[in-house]
């Protein structure tokens, strides 16, 4: 006889992208099929903590529910708010490397049975030149930790530095249309689809 395959269930810890600022609340997120996701999205935040703020990602993570994937796509706003990316060795959690660390032990301790996997940030305009820092701490701090990143920055084709991308995909300097949404969609669910 057949059994129906339970619907998994998806947590994902971001900011505004994943909120669908821009795009009527709609993201990446709600296009994701097969999946029972819970969008624990705040714009604005950050990953690493800020003095006189209490909702950085490493301080909300804890209050998220049961979950078969854990998807943490950040650093964009820690680059926008020029949060120090610290030193490779920091455990200061109000620098990036060190509220890395912290996050992704915290995470594996919380669902040490379950998929965790980090999205770097998408391409932002050309201001955001150093961007790129915060995207390679995310993926040396994940390396250490063994736990997988999607690559969104290099692997997504998606740039708003092109004028014609930028019409197509972007509806701000950063926030996605919803055709880009669903192109980030697209991605996600490939990933998943792959990593399970």
């Amino acid at each position: 006889h057949s059994t129906s395959r339970r619907q998994r269930q998806m947590c994902i810890r971001d900011s505004s992208i994943t909120v669908g600022l821009t795009n009527n609340n709609i993201s990446y997120a709600d296009y994701l099929q097969n999946l029972n996701v819970n969008k624990h999205a705040v714009s604005g935040t950050t990953i690493a903590k800020q003095e006189g703020k209490t909702n950085s990602f490493l301080e909300r993570y804890s209050s998220m529910g049961e979950a078969d994937i854990i998807m943490v796509m950040g650093g964009t706003n820690d680059c926008n708010l020029a949060v120090p990316v610290g030193e490779k060795t920091s455990t200061n959690e109000y620098e990036f490397y060190g509220a890395l660390k912290s996050i992704c032990s915290g995470l594996l301790k919380k669902y040490p049975y379950n998929l965790i996997f980090f999205a770097t940030p998408i391409q932002r305009h050309t201001t955001q030149t150093n961007l790129e820092q915060y995207v390679e701490a995310i993926k040396e701090v994940c390396n250490n930790y063994n736990i997988p990143v999607l690559d969104l920055n290099r692997e997504l084709n998606m740039n708003p530095n092109i004028t014609e991308q930028y019409a197509k995909y972007y509806n701000d300097w950063l926030h996605p249309s919803d055709e880009g949404q669903r192109r980030i969609a697209r991605k996600v669910q490939k990933y998943i689809d792959n990593e399970l």
